[in-house]
């Protein structure tokens, strides 16, 4: 994605961000602890062929007086090998999650990561925004267990980071714990 394009996402998800937070000021009063959550995802898969190892762990903001708007940020890690080939990639998301029912939700999420290939000299960037829902599953006080299926808008077949999508579809699965 060149430079102009990576600008108008960025405006895009920036757009949509003060839109929230106006909504949010309206109707939210105040910090409140309670409302802070943690969670992310963890990845890990060894065989005698290779290795698959994702940390990506999220802190959020649950807005609104149903806290039915959620607001997250965090860094990632990605280390993929099979074989000969193998992969690297940091980089953060923030992502945007809210409830339509009481388990149901949509979300969106913007990613950009730094992709090292082997066999390949430089690092490339890459930019995702996956939308997509979700089920969330209580486990028991405030942590829950998340599913979701999500579509990359930005999805390049020829891109390196292709190992985690299926053309461009994405299953992912997490827990978040709230304070």
């Amino acid at each position: 994605m060149n430079r102009l394009n990576r600008f108008f996402v960025f405006l895009l998800v920036a757009s949509i961000f003060c839109l929230i937070s106006n909504d949010i000021q309206a109707q939210d009063r105040g910090f409140k602890k309670e409302n802070l959550f943690f969670g992310g995802d963890l990845g890990l898969n060894f065989n005698n062929n290779g290795a698959y190892v994702l940390i990506a762990p999220v802190m959020g903001y649950r807005f609104l007086e149903s806290r039915s708007l959620s607001l997250a940020i965090g860094p990632s890690f990605e280390y993929f090998k099979s074989g000969t080939l193998s992969t690297n990639s940091f980089g953060g998301r923030t992502f945007a999650r809210y409830d339509i029912l009481r388990n149901l939700f949509l979300h969106a999420e913007y990613e950009g990561l730094s992709i090292k290939q082997s066999g390949i000299s430089d690092r490339v960037w890459i930019d995702r925004l996956p939308l997509g829902g979700g089920y969330r599953q209580s486990l028991g006080g405030r942590a829950n267990l998340n599913f979701m299926v999500l579509y990359d808008v930005l999805y390049d077949s020829g891109s390196p980071y292709n190992n985690n999508s299926f053309d461009g579809f994405i299953v992912r699965g997490g827990v978040t714990m709230g304070l």
